[in-house]
């Protein structure tokens, strides 16, 4: 397929791509290792142009056997990452948590009206995100760009 191609299959992937909710980043481990995640927490506060990222999981499992990769836009210094005390996120999670209240607001992200065209002509979209996906596939070196220890995490 040529470039055209690929591309206009990526705009209309990502035009009908569905909502995600993730965490930031993804563990690694071998096949048979046993590790899990029934939940994770983010704190992110900016001031100006300055961003910190807190976050915090409930991993079970060995250490030595997995790994958490976390992709970030520039390379962290050493100075950079810190080890947080689990009270702070607890103690914003305490405070933002759900209350017996209801609030009504207008969905600031009004559904894609393309997206609803589409859906009335009867086209159907099932894979066409993952089709996009497979399609835009790059196969890359992976650079570590600065490796260091902070507490007890190896920093790649």
């Amino acid at each position: 397929m040529a470039l055209p191609g690929v591309l206009i299959l990526l705009f209309v992937s990502l035009c009908f791509a569905p909502s995600a909710v993730a965490f930031c980043g993804f563990y690694v481990a071998q096949g048979d290792a046993k590790i899990y995640n029934q939940s994770s927490r983010v704190v992110i506060a900016r001031d100006g142009d300055r961003t910190v990222m807190t976050m915090a999981s409930d991993f079970q499992g060995d250490p030595k056997e997995f790994a958490v990769v976390i992709p970030v836009p520039v390379v962290l210094k050493k100075e950079q990452v810190h080890v947080a005390d689990q009270g702070i996120v607890d103690r914003l999670h305490d405070y933002s948590v759900p209350r017996m209240v209801e609030y009504w607001d207008p969905n600031p992200c009004p559904t894609n009206g393309l997206r609803q065209i589409i859906a009335n002509q009867g086209f159907h979209m099932t894979g066409g995100t993952a089709m996009a996906l497979k399609a835009m596939e790059v196969v890359g070196d992976i650079r570590i760009m600065a490796q260091y220890k902070v507490d007890e995490y190896d920093i790649l």
